[in-house]
């Protein structure tokens, strides 16, 4: 059970993760010179991106773990729970996200 639960929930990471991607890369390809200026993405416009990656992650995330939960063979022993909480740590790291940020605003 503990290999189906991690296997859906990296799956909902990088279906979102490629979702927000997409998205962000778009932003980049609208920078662009308008005359002598160059015309650079909202600062503001990417991160509503990761915020909303965010919220959609959390919501798929929370909805894969009740899939799975819920079926009755699904029992989970405390070693298991320690697993997956790790896991969703490392999903949700608020390095992940701080870290793009940064590299967005270096670019």
């Amino acid at each position: 059970m503990l290999e189906i639960v991690k296997r859906k929930l990296q799956a909902v990471d990088s279906e979102c993760e490629s979702s927000a991607r997409a998205i962000i890369e778009k932003h980049y390809e609208s920078a662009k010179y308008n005359g002598t200026r160059f015309v650079i993405p909202s600062f503001q416009e990417v991160g509503a991106v990761w915020l909303k990656l965010l919220k959609m992650k959390e919501s798929r995330s929370l909805e894969a773990l009740s899939n799975v939960l819920s079926h009755p063979n699904s029992e989970i022993n405390s070693n298991s729970r320690v697993e997956i909480e790790i896991l969703i740590e490392e999903l949700f790291a608020e390095s992940r996200y701080v870290d793009r940020l940064s590299i967005f605003l270096r670019g």
